[in-house]
């Protein structure tokens, strides 16, 4: 049953225990596990609970989120972190709310220092570029220290900040996934280069948007480019690839192989 509430009387010490469908519009209901926090929203939201945080990537979500840290020590026990953009706002984000949202994104990371894991969620889309951009910016001002696992799927990125973002990252990357993406500054190629360079990566994953990497001008170029990096000694310790839009999966011995079946399917 639907309640509503200000957020300054709810019953905190019962919390945990029900699920209260909070009404109001800065909340929305949560269909997944009672393990996670949404920005505005609570469900099962208790000591035991909140070790994933999704994080809506809009300025009204992330006041909402800070207000609700404020009443239990829920950072400390975050080990997964998901930011995302909202589709409902359809709309490019103003140089006022870039700032706000920069500010406020100042202000949480420094609570959830705990967090190993980051993903990114958005689409391929204009009105969500800045979203993205501001995120970058703030988590190479103010480091997750700790994360180990990294995830991008469906945005739109400036590979030149995606590299200064990485270079923030200190220790080895477990996993690094980046999915379905597509560049809107930068080559891919001198970014997988950087990783091969610069990076210790356990597994990668790596779909990168169709037209970026076989539809591109430079496609017999970054071809050889791209062969010539996965046939370097030092990707063999990655266990394996996610490579071209069908996620062809293949291990290291396997590379060559899967690399022919997308060049088959592009044509080449």
């Amino acid at each position: 049953m639907a309640t509503t509430a200000n957020i300054d009387t709810l019953p905190w010490e019962l919390i945990g225990r029900i699920s209260p469908l909070l009404a109001r519009k800065e909340f929305m209901a949560l269909r997944r596990a009672n393990k996670t926090l949404l920005a505005g929203t609570m469900y099962d939201f208790g000591e035991r609970y909140c070790k994933v945080l999704r994080v809506r990537l809009q300025a009204h979500a992330l006041e909402v989120l800070l207000s609700l840290l404020e009443y239990k020590d829920i950072a400390s026990r975050v080990h997964t972190v998901h930011f995302f953009v909202c589709y409902r706002h359809w709309k490019p984000l103003r140089d006022q709310e870039v700032q706000q949202m920069l500010r406020l994104l100042q202000q949480l990371l420094p609570k959830i220092q705990t967090a190993t894991a980051v993903h990114i969620n958005s689409i391929s889309h204009k009105y969500f570029d800045a979203h993205i951009d501001t995120l970058l910016h703030a988590l190479i001002e103010t480091p997750l220290s700790r994360i180990s696992r990294i995830g991008f799927h469906g945005s739109t990125l400036d590979l030149q900040l995606l590299q200064h973002f990485f270079d923030t990252c200190k220790g080895p990357i477990a996993h690094l996934s980046i999915h379905c993406l597509c560049a809107r500054e930068g080559n891919w190629f001198d970014l997988l280069e950087f990783m091969r360079d610069h990076m210790e990566i356990e597994k990668l994953d790596f779909v990168p948007a169709y037209r970026d990497m076989w539809d591109s001008p430079v496609f017999e170029s970054g071809r050889r480019r791209l062969v010539k990096w996965m046939r370097d000694p030092e990707i063999k310790k990655y266990e394996h690839y996610v490579l071209g839009h069908q996620s062809f999966m293949c291990g290291p011995n396997a590379v060559k192989a899967g690399l022919q079946v997308l060049l088959e399917r592009r044509g080449g």
